[in-house]
């Protein structure tokens, strides 16, 4: 079955870094046998949300049509007709860029916002699509889902669209110079999303993925112990510290363009479990030095 493939970019650059980290998310879909598109939203004729709510008022599924004639509804059709999103946006004063925005205030007819009732709720509950998060920023690319608004956001159209993020790409350190280029580490990176997000759509087990690569901008390398790898693939996520260590310090390599391999392509995942365990050893010996201190400085002052 030929999964199709809709890109929305919200940057003003074309050829920047978020343009470049989509296309290469794209042609990874594309080797996998997708179909992909991409719309820039500055090619679009997208009016600014009027807040009439008129697209919120009648119930069911159906999404609401809003008033405003423009490019929003085909546009929307080409969503409806994809299996897959992409969403990207760089980061601008702490969130996506305003032209985002406009679009992401525009799909408000996704939800059932009758006047009588707090708050919107999203017409389906079941997310049929799968999206990819994609942004840039000029912080290490760990702390954009941390401290910006920008994760939230993404997360929010994607949800609206009908679709469950299922992978992100946060590219790190792009504004230290006029024209960034993607590393070649995180170029591969977004290629073997794409690949993923191709190969997701069409239920293929884990095992005939090329290299077992995984959704959420982290790549692992082909060794000999197949079977164990991909035991140590699924045991990251469902581990505290696979997590921790996927979420956190594996993108400060992807961010910083780090050629060194990240500790979790290794075969088992006790590597994982040891310097975790090393921390909570190091944390409660601290506390217990403090502990036994405080105690003996009260001592001390009793005798006096």
């Amino acid at each position: 079955m030929i999964t199709k493939v809709v890109a929305i970019v919200g940057s003003y650059r074309r050829g920047g870094t978020i343009d470049s980290a989509v296309e290469a998310i794209l042609e990874g879909a594309r080797e996998k046998g997708a179909i992909t598109h991409t719309i820039h939203l500055t090619d679009q004729h997208i009016e600014f949300c009027k807040n009439c709510r008129q697209c919120t008022q009648t119930p069911g599924e159906e999404r609401g049509k809003c008033c405003q004639e423009d490019d929003l509804e085909a546009l929307l059709a080409e969503i409806d007709a994809a299996d897959a999103v992409v969403l990207g946006s760089p980061v601008n004063y702490g969130n996506v860029t305003a032209i985002f925005r406009r679009f992401m205030e525009r799909i408000i007819g996704f939800t059932y916002w009758p006047w009588s009732g707090p708050a919107p709720k999203p017409r389906k509950k079941l997310l049929t699509r799968k999206a990819v998060l994609v942004a840039s920023s000029a912080m290490p690319g760990f702390l954009i889902p941390l401290v910006t608004g920008t994760g939230h956001a993404l997360r929010t159209t994607a949800k609206l669209l009908g679709a469950k993020p299922v992978g992100s790409l946060w590219v790190g350190l792009s504004a230290q110079e006029p024209d960034h280029q993607l590393s070649p580490r995180a170029r591969e990176q977004a290629r073997h999303i794409g690949w993923k997000l191709a190969l997701m759509h069409c239920n293929l087990p884990l095992g005939t993925q090329d290299q077992g690569d995984r959704l959420d901008g982290s790549s692992r390398m082909s060794i000999p112990h197949a079977q164990e790898d991909q035991k140590c693939l699924l045991g990251h996520k469902s581990s505290l510290f696979g997590r921790l260590y996927l979420r956190v310090l594996d993108p400060i390599c992807a961010s910083t363009g780090s050629s060194q391999l990240p500790l979790h392509i290794f075969v088992s995942d006790r590597i994982l479990v040891l310097p975790g365990l090393a921390c909570i050893v190091t944390f409660w010996s601290r506390v217990l030095e403090g502990t036994s201190g405080s105690r003996s400085h009260t001592n001390h002052r009793g005798v006096i």
